[in-house]
């Protein structure tokens, strides 16, 4: 071998080190990179898992029977339960264009539509403004009257909101309670009124309500029948505290327990100022009240000397997932 070919199998060989090195180096950061990685992976799925964990407390401390809390048992309670999974939120504001046929009779396109739906005046637009339960929803409800009954806990008065997806909810929480009491509908305990600026929708008489098999106390007289579009949030919580006071001071001198069921707002609206606190501003409203499932539940408790306080319902949330509609033609 001459000189210069000794030269070139030098630099041959420089070459391949050199190529190594890089290429170990390169090993050597994705190497660096995959555990880093990896860290970051176990520290998320750590942190997520903290996170479940500490929802899955909170869940277990609503199940604590509240003697062991310390709390008066035999004390008259008042809970205000939202209402169960609504039609037009799941299947949006044209399910109605879905539902009907030509000839104006209910189709049930989904599953998790309702079998059939109550003779009304002005159907089928005026289920538009005042929407029925799911099948979801009136398992949810039903579920909630389940577990109740498991946890002893009964009611002397049911009071409703005059929104059919409301009516339908205590009255399946009272077939899960296996408990049998006339629903006194209050329109005082509707929503915001912000959120219907057309005006008060046309909601179902009682005499409707009683048709489609709803047990209903016609006897009873509304606390509330004046509303206003420009209702403003602190309108709404007067409004809400003032029917509930009414309807307590109605029943002060009676032990039982008192449910109103009503919608997501109301499980802070209906409570906030018995027991003491001050109104939330609209900002924190909004951002608070998007955090209310469907059917969440609020317990205010009477103490000896006459004041509320707000403490655990006394019965285990309901968590599920969302579950999308299924196209069968997916796979073609």
């Amino acid at each position: 071998m001459n000189t210069r070919d000794g030269g070139k199998l030098l630099l041959a060989v420089s070459g391949e080190k050199s190529k190594a090195q890089v290429m170990n180096s390169d090993d050597s950061v994705h190497s660096t990179a995959s555990v880093v990685s990896s860290k970051i992976s176990i520290k998320s799925r750590h942190m997520r898992q903290q996170r479940r964990g500490s929802q899955i407390q909170e869940a277990l401390e609503n199940t604590i029977p509240a003697q062991d809390k310390g709390e008066n048992y035999e004390g008259k309670r008042l809970y205000v339960v939202r209402h169960g999974e609504r039609v037009d939120f799941t299947f949006g504001p044209h399910w109605i264009d879905h539902s009907f046929d030509y000839e104006g009779s209910y189709v049930q396109f989904d599953m998790n539509m309702p079998k059939s739906l109550p003779q009304r005046k002005g159907a089928p637009q005026s289920f538009m403004e005042d929407s029925p339960l799911t099948v979801q929803g009136l398992f949810q409800a039903r579920l909630v009257g389940e577990s109740m009954r498991e946890n002893r806990i009964t009611f002397s008065h049911i009071y409703s909101s005059p929104a059919l997806r409301c009516v339908q909810t205590a009255d399946a929480i009272l077939s899960g309670l296996s408990l049998k009491k006339a629903i006194s509908i209050e329109p005082g305990i509707f929503e915001w009124m912000m959120w219907h600026q057309n005006g008060l929708p046309s909601f179902m008489t009682p005499g409707e309500l009683k048709a489609a098999g709803f047990d209903i106390d016609t006897s009873h007289h509304p606390f509330w029948t004046a509303f206003d579009i420009k209702e403003t949030i602190s309108d709404y919580y007067d409004r809400c505290h003032r029917v509930t006071s009414s309807i307590l001071e109605k029943h002060k001198s009676e032990v039982g327990n008192i449910l109103l069921v009503s919608h997501k707002g109301s499980v802070d609206v209906c409570v906030r100022q018995l027991v003491g606190h001050s109104k939330l501003a609209l900002i924190a409203f909004r951002e608070r009240v998007s955090k209310v499932p469907y059917c969440a539940v609020s317990c205010c408790l009477e103490g000896p000397d006459g004041r509320w306080k707000l403490v655990s319902p006394g019965l285990p949330c309901f968590t599920h997932s969302a579950n999308k509609t299924y196209d069968w033609r997916l796979w073609l």
